[in-house]
C-alpha cells in the first residue's frame, strides 16, 4: 500500500509539475505557476532518487529503541510498528516514507540513568512530554498530511492563475495590441498592474499555504488528544507551557492586537492556543474520572 502510494505522488507530481512548467514557457504563465511546477517536479524527483537514511544504532541508543517499542506497543492506533524512528536535528515526520525523527539531544535524554528520586521524576514527565509528541508526528503521516497539502496547493493555484491569465488576454485585447509596438507599449504600461497582481496572488499563495500547515498541527495535535494517556497530556502540555514563556517576551516587544497576525503567517498556532486545546481534554478527563 505504502509503494501504491508512492508510486501514485511520484505519478502526480511529474504530471502536474511537467504540464505547468510546459505551459509556463509557451502560454506565459506567470511566475507563481512557474515555481509550483518545479516544486512539484522536484518533489517527483526527490522520491525516486530517496535513499533510505541509517536507523538509531542500537548499541548507542538501546533504551530509546526499546521505549519506542514500548509505544508502539502501547498505541497500536497509531501503528508505531509501522514508522520508523530515527534520529534527527529536531522533533519531525518524514510524512512521505512515515519517518519519525527525535532530536539527538532528546535521545540523550532518554538513555541518560537518574541517580535519585529527584531525577527520576525528572525524567519520567519527559518522557511523558517525548510520548505526546510522537504521537503529535504519527499523527501527521497517520492524516496524510503530504497528500492533503499537495491537493490543496494545486486548489490555490489553479484559481490565481486563471484571475491572472484572465487579466493578460484583456491586455492582449486592447486595440493598440495589433502590432510589436502596441503590444510592448501594453506590457509596459500594464507593469504595475501585472506587479501588483502577482505580488497580491503570491500573497494569497502564502497564506493559504500557512493556513493549511496550521490546520494540519491542529489535527496533529487532536491525534495526541484522542489517543494519548493523561500522563503523556500532562508531559505535552508542559511542552507548550515552555515554549509560552518565549512566546510572551515577544508579545511585550508587540503591541497585543498584532499577535493575531504574528499568529496568521506562522506555519503553526502559537503555544498558547494549542496548550488550552490540551488543557481542555485533560480536564474532560480528570472530570470524567470523578463523575
Amino acid at each position: 500500500m505504502q509503494k501504491l502510494q508512492k508510486n501514485m505522488i511520484v505519478l502526480c507530481s511529474l504530471l502536474f509539475g511537467g504540464q505547468i512548467c510546459q505551459a509556463s514557457f509557451i502560454t506565459r504563465l506567470s511566475g507563481f505557476s512557474l515555481v509550483t511546477g518545479a516544486a512539484l517536479t522536484k518533489r517527483a524527483y526527490d522520491y525516486s532518487t530517496y535513499k533510505e537514511a541509517d536507523s538509531i544504532d542500537a548499541q548507542i541508543f538501546p533504551h530509546s529503541l526499546a521505549w519506542y517499542k514500548d509505544l508502539a506497543m502501547k498505541y497500536p492506533e497509531a501503528h508505531l510498528d509501522q514508522k520508523k524512528f530515527k534520529s534527527g536535528i529536531i522533533w519531525a515526520a518524514d510524512m512521505d516514507h512515515h519517518i519519525i525523527y527525535a532530536p539527538f539531544y532528546d535521545l540523550i535524554t532518554i538513555e541518560q540513568v537518574p541517580e535519585n528520586d529527584t531525577e527520576v521524576q525528572a525524567k519520567i514527565e519527559k518522557l511523558a512530554g517525548f510520548e505526546g509528541i510522537v504521537l503529535h508526528e504519527a499523527g501527521h503521516i497517520e492524516h496524510n498530511h503530504n497528500i492533503k497539502s499537495l491537493f490543496f496547493m494545486l486548489g490555490t493555484l489553479v484559481p490565481l492563475e486563471i484571475c491572472y491569465q484572465d487579466y493578460m488576454k484583456k491586455v492582449a485585447q486592447t486595440p493598440s495590441a495589433k502590432n510589436l509596438y502596441g503590444s510592448l507599449w501594453n506590457l509596459t504600461k500594464s507593469m504595475p498592474r501585472r506587479i501588483g497582481l502577482f505580488s497580491t496572488m503570491s500573497t494569497v499563495g502564502s497564506l493559504a499555504a500557512l493556513y493549511d500547515s496550521r490546520q494540519n498541527e491542529i489535527q496533529a495535535d487532536a491525534f495526541v488528544c484522542k489517543h494519548a494517556d493523561l500522563a503523556a497530556l500532562r508531559g505535552y502540555a508542559q511542552f507548550f507551557e515552555k515554549n509560552i514563556s518565549f512566546e510572551s517576551n515577544i508579545s511585550e516587544i508587540s503591541p497585543l492586537k498584532y499577535q493575531k497576525f504574528v499568529e496568521i503567517t506562522s506555519t503553526h498556532p502559537s503555544s498558547a492556543s494549542r496548550l488550552i486545546a490540551v488543557q481542555k481534554e485533560i480536564a474532560r478527563r480528570e472530570l470524567a474520572h470523578v463523575k
